[in-house]
C-alpha cells in the first residue's frame, strides 16, 4: 500500500512541474516586445519600443506613422539629404528636376494618374514599391495625425505625429515656377508654405489640375488636400505600400 501511495505522489509531481514549465514557456513567448522602426530613422532599424500596431519590415528612409492604410511616408523629400532638406522640384508628370518643359500651357503635362507610372518621379527614383502619394494617402496623413508647427534649424515646417507616436518632418519649401519666356526658375514661399505633389489629378476640373498637400506656417496651422496647376514646380514626399 505504501509503494502504490509514493508511486501516485511522484506522478502527481510530474504533472505539476510539467504544468508549471509549460506555462514558463508561454508567458515568456508572450512577454517579447514588438518591434517597431524610430521615428525619421535612417534605416530599418528596429527597437524594443512595444506597439500595438502590426509591425513588418520596413525600407531605409520609410517611416511607420501607424495609419489605417498601412502606408509609410518617407523621412525626406525626393532628392534630400536630410529631413529638413528641401529636396528637388518637379512639373507634375515630369521626372528630371527643375527642368524647363515650356510655358504654362496644359497640352505639356499629363492630363492623367501618374501613380507607380514611368512618370511617377519617386517610383523612378526610389524604386521598389515607393512611389508618389494618392489622394486618398494624402487625406489620411492631413485627419489621421497630428499636425504641429515647428522647425528644424531655420527650416520652418511642420511636425507630423501619427497615432502610434512615430513622426515626420515637412519643411515649408515652398514652389518653383517659370515665368513666361522665363528659362530662369523663381524660388517662391520658401519658408512659409508647403505644396507637395499626389500622384493624381482632378478630372471634375477642365484643365484636370493635380492634387497636392498644401500647408501654411503662419500661424493658422492650415493643412488640407487641394488641386494646383500641373505647371508649378513641387517637392514629392514618396510612400511605400
Amino acid at each position: 500500500m505504501k509503494k502504490v501511495l509514493y508511486i501516485l505522489m511522484l506522478f502527481a509531481f510530474s504533472i505539476d512541474v510539467t504544468a508549471q514549465y509549460t506555462v514558463v514557456r508561454r508567458n515568456s513567448k508572450t512577454a517579447q516586445p514588438s518591434k517597431t522602426i524610430t521615428p525619421n530613422s535612417k534605416s530599418a532599424r528596429n527597437t524594443s519600443t512595444p506597439s500595438k500596431h502590426k509591425t513588418r519590415k520596413v525600407p531605409d528612409h520609410a517611416v511607420d506613422l501607424g495609419l489605417p492604410f498601412g502606408t509609410l511616408w518617407a523621412d525626406r523629400n525626393l532628392g534630400a539629404s536630410s529631413e529638413s532638406d528641401y529636396g528637388n522640384y518637379f512639373a507634375y508628370g515630369d521626372i528630371t528636376p527643375e527642368k524647363y518643359i515650356g510655358d504654362s500651357d496644359e497640352k505639356n503635362y499629363p492630363n492623367k494618374n501618374i501613380v507607380r507610372t514611368k512618370m511617377d518621379a519617386a517610383t523612378h527614383y526610389w524604386g521598389g514599391r515607393w512611389h508618389m502619394p494618392t489622394r486618398a494617402q494624402a487625406k489620411e496623413l492631413v485627419r489621421s495625425c497630428k499636425w504641429k508647427e515647428t522647425k528644424i534649424g531655420n527650416k520652418f515646417g511642420y511636425r507630423i505625429t501619427g497615432p502610434n507616436g512615430n513622426s515626420i518632418f515637412l519643411p515649408s519649401a515652398g514652389f518653383m515656377m517659370f515665368g513666361r519666356g522665363q528659362t530662369t526658375p523663381d524660388y517662391c514661399d520658401q519658408g512659409s508654405r508647403g505644396d507637395y505633389w499626389c500622384g493624381e489629378v482632378n478630372l471634375k476640373e477642365t484643365e484636370a489640375n493635380a492634387y497636392e498637400i498644401y500647408f501654411a506656417t503662419d500661424g493658422h496651422s492650415w493643412h488640407y488636400v487641394t488641386d494646383g496647376w500641373k505647371w508649378v514646380y513641387c517637392p514629392i514626399r514618396p510612400v511605400w505600400n
